[in-house]
């Protein structure tokens, strides 16, 4: 029988418990947990079944994998700690086993998982001769060889279309239900799960194997999102026991002139609203930021909130943000990937349409479509790539800026552009949110640049 450890208890792992158990070829050797409350307790019951199976679970991982089991399942959640769950693989993959696991997105699809952490995994497998299989449902075989094998039953297939129907109340991962994918938000949350290139980065890899079929063909990259709020099923539109959200999403419903008043706290005032162009038919569509502030008519809306309204700081935030630009050393394609890597993050209109000028030089038209795919593309070279990582992590996970991560970086960048480049970033960080939250980002441009004699904001620097 085939020594077998499950590595956490939440919703794949108590399944996992269960299937192990039902096998007749695989044997339950242990099971990890993360929280010292669960430690102690038998198998059985941590996975629903109704009796014991003479496993406790334990917090020693070292003692466990130190018994060189044959498998490791590790079903730990790796939605908001990637980092963390690729060194428990590592870990496991070193002590020989053979590991599956669902929690490793950017391993979906092997060949195109970025060159630096395929690197780590096999040498994993290098050093102590396990293996890893990466994969799920949805994202996994539903919707990649499940698909696949279907579609054999047809003789002409035009499309492909994989859809996930599932009751998430149920699903016990109300981080990742909530915060991360935005279940049960307001309207106007934008979760992590649908910011620019992520999708692509968790289905992307089931589109590629598809498109690697015979006679498989791929159109563009997943990345389109609708929101849609929920249909009232209970007689509230949520949980039993729980109240239905209320505020912004529910202030949708009035008309535009109580909505101002209510903005405002008194009388409806004269605002002048900034004009929002279409998203383009192929791209992702861009939810529209409300302007939030009332900006008097006549008032040009950049110089009214960075400048009057706020005078002790706006007008140092504007020197700061112009001083990013005048006093670079940083070259323009590395300057230009992150910051365009923060403003499709940001989701700000302005910073995605308009092009840093030097001498007259700018970067190519496809260097924006290049940018979502940085890991892999061909059109970078190691500065540039390095600086877009560096600007994503910076913005999503500063805290799994690793030694590994600094060894590259410090390899190719001095510390003083380390530092400058750490500048640059928080300025087109925390101003390009500012701009796209108070929905200022199509109204904007670089302050005291001021406009074009035709009137439109420049575009250009």
């Amino acid at each position: 029988m085939v020594s077998t450890v499950i590595w956490g208890t939440g919703n794949v792992g108590r399944a996992a418990i269960r299937a192990v158990e039902a096998h007749p070829g695989l044997e339950l050797a242990a099971v990890l947990v993360h929280d010292p409350a669960k430690a102690g307790r038998d198998a059985g019951p941590l996975s629903g079944l109704g009796h014991d199976l003479g496993v406790a679970a334990t917090t020693d991982v070292d003692a466990v994998l130190a018994a060189r089991p044959r498998a490791v399942v590790y079903a730990a959640s790796g939605d908001i700690r990637p980092d963390d769950a690729l060194a428990d693989v590592l870990r496991a993959v070193r002590a020989g086993a053979v590991v599956v696991t669902p929690s490793l997105y950017a391993l979906y699809d092997q060949r195109n998982a970025p060159p630096e952490l395929r690197a780590r995994v096999l040498a994993a497998i290098e050093e102590g001769g396990g293996s890893l299989f990466v994969s799920g449902v949805d994202p996994g075989w539903g919707n990649d060889v499940l698909p696949l094998l279907i579609s054999g039953l047809g003789a002409t297939v035009d499309v492909v279309r994989c859809q996930e129907i599932f009751d998430y109340t149920a699903y016990d991962q109300p981080d990742s239900v909530r915060d991360l994918v935005g279940m049960g938000r307001p309207m106007d949350y934008e979760p992590p799960m649908i910011a620019p290139t992520v999708p692509t980065m968790v289905w992307g890899g089931q589109v590629r194997l598809m498109a690697r079929a015979p006679g498989g063909r791929r159109r563009r990259a997943p990345g389109d999102h609708r929101g849609q709020p929920a249909h009232r099923g209970d007689g509230g539109g949520h949980r039993r026991g729980r109240q239905p959200r209320r505020g912004r999403q529910r202030d949708r419903r009035r008309p535009p002139g109580q909505r101002d008043r209510l903005a405002g706290g008194g009388r409806a005032r004269p605002v002048r609203r900034a004009r929002r162009a279409a998203p383009p038919r192929d791209g992702p569509t861009r939810k529209e930021a409300p302007v939030i502030v009332d900006v008097p008519e006549g008032k040009d809306p950049i110089a009214y909130v960075w400048g009057e309204l706020v005078p002790g700081i706006g007008p140092a935030a504007a020197g700061f943000s112009l001083a990013v630009y005048a006093h670079t050393t940083l070259g323009l394609r590395e300057f230009e990937a992150a910051r365009l890597r923060i403003a499709q993050l940001n989701g700000c209109a302005f910073c995605l349409d308009w092009r840093t000028e030097r001498d007259g030089e700018k970067v190519e038209d496809g260097f924006l479509d290049a940018l979502a795919e940085w890991r892999t593309t061909d059109a970078f070279d190691e500065r540039t790539r390095l600086a877009a990582e560096y600007a994503e992590r910076y913005a999503l996970d500063h805290h799994g800026l690793d030694e590994e991560f600094w060894a590259r970086m410090t390899a190719r960048y001095g510390q003083a552009e380390i530092v400058e480049l750490s500048m640059c970033i928080g300025s087109w960080w925390a101003f390009g949110r500012l701009n796209r939250v108070l929905g200022l980002d199509t109204a904007c441009v670089l302050p005291g640049a001021g406009r074009s004699p035709a009137g439109e904001r420049r575009r250009e620097k």
